[in-house]
Parts: structure tokens; C-alpha cells; sequence
């Protein structure tokens, strides 16, 4: 275990990417092992001492800066401990884009996709992270088979799904502490949802945990569910008019084109991307750099095109656009407008 108490060691974990810069904390405590987070937070617990868990830094709410106490980091715990056919057993301090790298390696996907893929895996249970493949695959609760956490009072819980229910009138027991009726609300039926404790009829304690922020416990280690990766991707960028055409159509991408992940940019998002790309090709060819044109992605170079325009360039219903998007597997329609934005990718090959 590790302990930090210098102030220019701990600076460091006392913010996060909200940029709240007046948290603080008497020391951070690096474990290595979940026997050592169970003493860390046995002993805390038995102080009277507050705590607060540490993750890699890329939440945007402040959930991991401390005002007082100590900090618990899992940075330490780093370990892709196996991936096999069908799932993998992580730490809750392996970074996701190393988790998916490995994975991929083995021609297997780990579909949940945050913005911010330098996030450690323990941080996207605890929030039950979402990303734009969501769309298809749903939020990361879906791909958690197994978890180990750690009781405020150092109690070690290793959950695994469909082994414990509420009984009959609502009242979940785990492990030898928690024993609470659970509230009577209904989520809300979306696919991304990180709004309270998720709580729902017959639901799986392992559930609680997930998207609880770390107010229940510290999670430690975890069994993801894997799929297997898809052969290919194609994408395609459409333009449109007005925004409502935009929304109508995502029912039908969901349904006509299996799509994983849809991106919506509306006028002044362009704008800000075609303003983007003049200053990167302006600086480029101010020091004799590539210009970052020719650097861009297709659709960022779409988006350059699609500032210059001409305005009598014909304007897509959401008819036309379900066409472009069902009419073939084997090519991407792009159809040009100054309004907005739609993007749409889809897995090919095997389903997953």
C-alpha cells in the first residue's frame, strides 16, 4: 500500500476534470489488493473518518474531489486479471482503452464507450456509464456479470448476477450489514439513465451498486460480459433541413440499419467545426504543416464541404434519408445541407 500526505503528491487527486479546485485531504492511500481496501476502510470507518474513492480523474461533476478525510485511489489496482470467450475479470483501476485494446486483440468487443476512454473501469460501474454505442448496446450495466465491492465497514461482497433478489415485499438482504426496503419509484424507461439508486421489481442486488457513485461501496474488481466483434463498420454522414427531420429518423435507424452509434450536429455545432478546421489550416500553413484538411476524418472534411454549399442544394425529407441509409451494405450515401447533421454507424458481420 501506498500513502501520500505531501501536499505537491496529493494535488493531484483532489480535482477532476470539473475543475473544482478547492478540495483537500489529509493524505491519499493507495491500495493493492482488496484486503488492503477493506482495512483502509474498516479503519476509517471505526475513526469516524471520512472518505472519499479516487478514480482517474475524468468525471465532470466533482465526484471524486475531497473536503477533508482521506482519499482512497485505486489507481493500483491495475490488473487484467483473464479474458476468456465470453467475459473478462478486471480490476477497478484498469483504464478502458487498455481493457479495450486487449480485447479487441482477441477479436472480442467490451461495447460500453464513454466519451472519455482514459476513465478506469471502476468509475464507469460506478456511474454506469454511457457512451454514444449505448444507442445499440445500452449502458454498462448490461455487461456486468460479477463484482466485488467493499462495505463502508470493511465487509468484502463478491455479487454475482441472478444469485440475489428482494423477497416478496421488497426487502433486499446482502452480505451481513445491508438489510433495507428498498424505495417505491420507477426508473425511467431509457436506455441511459444515471439519475438515483437503481431500484426496480425483482431487480439483482448487484444492481444497487452499479451507478451508485461510491456512496454504497468501493468496487474493486469486476466480470464483464464480451461480445464478439464485429467484422466491420460502415458509416454515413446525412444532411438535413430542420431538426425534427433529424429526430424522426432515429426510430427508423434504429430499426432499419441495426445502427450502434448515432451523433447529431446541429447548425451551430458545424459552425464551430468549420471555424475549427480555418484556424487548423490556417496555423498549418503558417508553420508548413499538412493542412489539417487533409488531416481530417471523411466527415470532418464533409463538414468543411458542407459550409460551401450551394444554397439551392436539394434538402433531404426523412423519407429520402431512410432510403440512403436501407439502400445498400456496400456504400455510404452523403447528402449535402447547411442545417444539420446526422451520423450513423453500424456494426456488419456478426451481431454483437
Amino acid at each position: 500500500m501506498q500513502i501520500k500526505s505531501n501536499a505537491d503528491e496529493i494535488e493531484s487527486f483532489l480535482s477532476d476534470a470539473s475543475f473544482i479546485r478547492d478540495g483537500y485531504a489529509d493524505r491519499v492511500v493507495l491500495p493493492e489488493t482488496i484486503d488492503e481496501v477493506s482495512e483502509i476502510l474498516a479503519r476509517a470507518n471505526r475513526d469516524r473518518v471520512p472518505v472519499t474513492v479516487s478514480g482517474a480523474g475524468t468525471g465532470t461533476v466533482g465526484g471524486r474531489v475531497a473536503f477533508g478525510g482521506i482519499v482512497l485511489a485505486t489507481d493500483k489496482l491495475n490488473k487484467i486479471i483473464s479474458i476468456a470467450e465470453g467475459h473478462a475479470v478486471v480490476e477497478a483501476g484498469v483504464i478502458l482503452s487498455d481493457l479495450q485494446r486487449a480485447v479487441d486483440q482477441q477479436g472480442l468487443l467490451y461495447p460500453p464507450d464513454p466519451t472519455e476512454r482514459g476513465c478506469f473501469i471502476g468509475g464507469t460501474i460506478a456511474t454506469n456509464a454511457s457512451g454514444a454505442r449505448t444507442f445499440k448496446y445500452g449502458p454498462t450495466r448490461n455487461y456486468i456479470m460479477r463484482l466485488t465491492v467493499v462495505l463502508a465497514s470493511g465487509e468484502v461482497l463478491d455479487l454475482r448476477r441472478g444469485e440475489v433478489h428482494p423477497d416478496s415485499n421488497g426487502r433486499i438482504r446482502i452480505g451481513k450489514t445491508i438489510d433495507v426496503q428498498l424505495p417505491h419509484y420507477r426508473m425511467p424507461s431509457t436506455r441511459k439513465n444515471a439519475t438515483g439508486y437503481f431500484v426496480a421489481p425483482e431487480m439483482d442486488a448487484m444492481d444497487l451498486f452499479i451507478g451508485s457513485e461510491g456512496t454504497l461501496a468501493v468496487i474493486c474488481e469486476a466480470e464483464l460480459k464480451l461480445l464478439p466483434k464485429p467484422e466491420g463498420l460502415l458509416s454515413g454522414v446525412v444532411f438535413f433541413a430542420n431538426e425534427s427531420d433529424v429526430l424522426a429518423l432515429v426510430a427508423d435507424a434504429r430499426k432499419h440499419a441495426d445502427a450502434r452509434a448515432i451523433e447529431f450536429f446541429d447548425e451551430e455545432s458545424l459552425q464551430l467545426k468549420a471555424l475549427q478546421v480555418v484556424a487548423d489550416t490556417r496555423l498549418a500553413q503558417r508553420h508548413a504543416l499538412p493542412p489539417a484538411v487533409g488531416r481530417a476524418s471523411p466527415s470532418e472534411q464533409m463538414i468543411w464541404v458542407s459550409r460551401r454549399w450551394p444554397s439551392s442544394s436539394t434538402r433531404h425529407s426523412r423519407s429520402s434519408s431512410r432510403s440512403a441509409i436501407t439502400s445498400s451494405a456496400k456504400s455510404v450515401s452523403v447528402m449535402p445541407d447547411r442545417s444539420c447533421r446526422f451520423s450513423v454507424s453500424a456494426a456488419v458481420g456478426r451481431r454483437g
